[in-house]
């Protein structure tokens, strides 16, 4: 704070005694006063919170069953992955057990399996070989009918023209009946010897062709039973993949049998005993975790003004302590109509749980005047200061101005309704009232 010593105004108030201009009869009060200034503040909203624990947990399983064991009391504490209970995992062990031989059966099955396709498929491709050659055999009869068959034909026209000549020079009587005969019975023999050929030939193809197509109803035959091998072995793949779930199924039953804590904390109620039957999501042991949160509310007006990841001051026992707003809630609660915070502490703080605490939450920077507090009177729930002003006549009266109060820093006030550059008395209050003349002592102007 810088001070000075208004000389000039005292001067003025020491010459101005006795003249004229409504002096008082006795010496007025002297007083200090404080120049107004609008100085930058970070604005924050003030709240009474409680210490709460982070969190309270229903541990329970997963899945349902006979409690075997139940491994802590109420009272006691509990450290992450501590064992809280398990169930009795007989027939859980049983149906593991289970899926263990159906995988092996299934994995044996398969090995079978894969040989019987193996070999189907080998009596299959070898089928095949065997048509494709039966098919060139075929051909190879066909090709040597063929030859043989136009051979014969070369050999018939040669004969069937010696015949035709024979005929007419027999006709002409220029050749004897005999010559004619054994021009015809040449000419017969080799049509005879022709649709022989032709005979054997078709006799042969028929049998071939009839010898492939019982050979590719015999292929048919083998794809089918290829497709039922694949078919088979897809059915035992599915079996081995159903056993292999069911072993999984069966492990996580085994795990989920076991309950953990994941906090540390301390139980706060065992809710079922050893031998009782429980369901999956009933609670069995309930624990309230060691670590600490702040919760306060907060009104409709200021729940724009935070949000998730705020810093905030939390004053207890005399310490400050820094923390981050951790939760929001998104609905006020009915009872109150405030929304619900939740505050972490960036260190571990040893309050009781439900102990009240002071949480201030800045909400953004501002300016004002602040004055001292020593200035601020209070009468019948109304906040007011004193201010001097000058009459007119060389004398300094006092004004009664009512002020809305705001932050407090140190041992000064932010007073809302005050303007800038105005004098508030801030010493010598004593007996003051409004419209009062007094003195000026010294003026302090509030430092930037």
């Amino acid at each position: 704070m810088k001070k000075r010593n208004l000389l000039l105004l005292t001067l003025l108030l020491t010459a101005a005694t006795g003249c004229g201009g409504g002096a008082d009869e006795k010496a007025p009060p002297t007083v200090s006063v404080v120049k107004t200034a609008a100085q930058g503040y970070t604005e924050s909203l003030s709240c009474t919170g409680y210490a709460k624990a982070d969190e309270t947990k229903n541990f329970s399983f997963l899945l349902s069953g006979r409690i075997s064991d139940v491994y802590v009391e109420k009272g006691d504490e509990v450290k992450e992955g501590q064992l809280l209970a398990d169930l009795d995992t007989e027939s859980i062990r049983l149906a593991v057990n289970n899926a263990k031989e159906d995988i092996k059966m299934a994995e044996n099955n398969i090995s079978q399996l894969n040989n019987n396709l193996e070999a189907e498929k080998l009596t299959l491709e070898k089928a095949q070989l065997a048509i494709d050659a039966e098919k060139l055999t075929l051909k190879k009869i066909q090709d040597s009918y063929e030859s043989q068959i136009n051979t014969i034909k070369l050999n018939y026209d040669d004969v069937k023209a010696d015949f035709e000549r024979a005929s007419e020079l027999y006709e002409s009587e220029y050749i004897s009946q005999t010559d004619y005969e054994d021009a015809k019975l040449a000419m017969d023999t080799v049509e005879e010897k022709l649709s022989t050929a032709q005979s054997d030939m078709e006799n042969d193809v028929s049998l071939e062709n009839k010898k492939i197509e019982n050979m590719e109803n015999d292929y048919k035959l083998q794809q089918t039973a290829v497709e039922n091998s694949r078919t088979q072995l897809e059915a035992a793949n599915i079996k081995l993949s159903q056993a292999r779930i069911a072993l999984e199924q069966g492990n996580k039953n085994m795990n989920d049998a076991k309950l953990y804590s994941t906090v540390d904390g301390y139980v706060t109620e065992v809710v079922m005993k050893a031998g009782e039957v429980t369901s999956a999501g009933t609670p069995v042991v309930c624990v309230k975790s060691g670590s600490q949160v702040i919760d306060i509310g907060v009104g409709t007006a200021d729940y724009p003004k935070i949000s998730v990841g705020s810093p905030a001051s939390i004053t207890y026992n005399g310490g400050t302590y820094e923390g981050d707003i951790t939760n929001i809630a998104l609905y006020p609660d009915e009872a109150t109509r405030t929304y619900q915070v939740e505050i972490t502490p960036h260190q571990g703080i040893d309050i009781a749980m439900g102990s009240l605490v002071n949480v201030e939450i800045p909400i953004g920077k501002t300016s004002g005047c602040f004055i001292p507090i020593s200035s601020v009177f209070n009468q019948e729930g109304v906040d007011y200061v004193y201010t001097v002003e000058d009459d007119g006549y060389g004398y300094y009266r006092t004004a009664r101005k009512e002020v809305s109060l705001g932050e407090v820093n140190g041992d000064k006030i932010l007073a809302n309704e005050l303007p800038e550059g105005i004098y508030v008395i801030s010493e010598g209050v004593t007996d003051l009232s409004d419209n009062r003349q007094v003195s000026i002592k010294e003026v302090a102007e509030n430092e930037e």
